[in-house]
């Protein structure tokens, strides 16, 4: 058996399977065939059920995913001996055969005059020009890298379907904790203040003498934080991401972390992320929430938050995340009241997806009272925008 994804010398993470597939597709695309935008998704989940040592078996999986005609057959057979071994310059490739294709495995072919002239025009068009048979490496890490680094400026909302998945394997990684902070609260310590009222306390049982202080310090804990993530229709390229966000921060952080999802009315969902699976997690808040993709009614909803948990999940203060692009369908009078109330009790953080253009005013009433209240004002659009936003809260003092 020969492990399609490890060729030696060369060994690929298994984390990078996805983006694997999704070259070698789009190397058959460049090459003429026609691939639909969930061939990725598909083969990367036909490779998911099937040992991925075996080579004849993972040549197989693909083949059922991507090839359609026969027509298709020697360009899938060329282009998947060329891409899953150890890279090398298509044109004088002598590294491992594949079993299928009948060559000598003592003998391996050193002329590839054979390929197909549309795989071979894709392959230099990616590859260094260099003088006949001389070997070129190609750096599969870095072209990751570089789709990585595409991926992290894209818009959520121009992303395609592997993109957005790749999007979110990476969100799931994102680990930030809030620097814990001074309360009010003390404890016995051995330095710090004196702590005059347990130092008396000692000193009958020494007949009135003091012959010891006691010292104490505060207690120290990070933030209460809280996420306001608007669902309705206006988010809906946004919400997903946010979300999983959300639920990266609920698994990971020290703080307790509340998490409240609206549109024309207020659910609460940090139980749901407290699911370790995260698309468990995002399918339990799904199923919880009525008003998925509806309108908008921020005044009245931040009037609940406020009247029914501000209490008791800001209580000490805290940062509240409002995940919201400001469009306001009722009444504004409300939503200056409410939103001037919750900045006084928290931190404020407006994260709108709509800062992402540059030079953005908040025209709309909504997003002005917003701009007014907020601390901060960040851009939600994009993994480099979230990232950002982790930093930030792992700043906070």
């Amino acid at each position: 058996m020969t492990e399609i994804l490890a060729p030696s010398g060369h060994d690929t993470p298994s984390g990078h399977l996805a983006d694997n597939v999704a070259g070698f597709a789009d190397l058959l695309r460049r090459s003429g065939m026609k691939l639909g935008l969930e061939t990725t998704s598909l083969a990367a989940q036909a490779l998911a059920t099937i040992d991925m040592r075996d080579r004849r078996q993972a040549k197989a999986a693909l083949s059922a995913a991507m090839v359609q005609n026969r027509r298709d057959r020697a360009l899938f057979d060329a282009a998947f001996a060329l891409f899953w071994r150890e890279p090398t310059s298509a044109f004088t490739a002598q590294s491992q055969p594949d079993p299928d294709d009948g060559t000598d495995e003592t003998n391996p072919p050193n002329d590839r005059a054979d390929l197909p002239k549309a795989l071979e025009d894709a392959l230099r068009a990616d590859m260094p020009q260099t003088q006949t048979g001389q070997q070129v490496d190609v750096q599969l890490q870095a072209t990751q890298a570089a789709s990585t680094e595409r991926l992290r400026g894209l818009d959520f909302a121009a992303m395609s379907p592997e993109e957005t998945a790749q999007a979110e394997a990476i969100i799931r990684s994102f680990s930030r904790t809030l620097k814990p902070r001074p309360t009010r609260r003390f404890r016995r310590a051995g330095q710090g203040r004196i702590d005059l009222s347990a130092s008396l306390k000692s000193m009958p049982r020494t007949a009135g003498e003091l012959q010891r202080l006691f010292y104490r310090q505060r207690t120290r804990r990070p933030d209460p934080l809280v996420i306001l993530a608007d669902v309705s229709g206006s988010m809906d390229a946004y919400t997903r991401p946010a979300l999983i966000f959300a639920h990266a921060l609920a698994q990971r952080m020290e703080s307790p972390v509340e998490t409240f999802v609206f549109a024309t009315r207020l659910t609460a969902i940090t139980r749901d992320l407290h699911r370790r699976d995260p698309d468990q997690a995002l399918t339990s808040a799904v199923e919880r929430v009525a008003d998925w993709s509806g309108g908008t009614r921020l005044g009245s909803i931040l009037a609940e938050f406020n009247r029914r948990h501000m209490r008791r999940v800001l209580s000490s203060g805290g940062t509240c995340l409002l995940i919201t692009d400001g469009l306001e369908r009722g009444d504004t009078s409300l939503l200056d009241a409410e939103a001037r109330r919750l900045s006084r009790f928290s931190r404020l953080w407006w994260l709108n997806p709509l800062m992402r253009f540059e030079g953005y005013e908040p025209s709309a009433r909504g997003a002005a009272i917003l701009e007014t209240y907020a601390q901060r004002r960040v851009s939600v659009h994009s993994l480099d925008s979230l990232a950002a936003i982790g930093e930030a809260l792992g700043e906070l003092s």
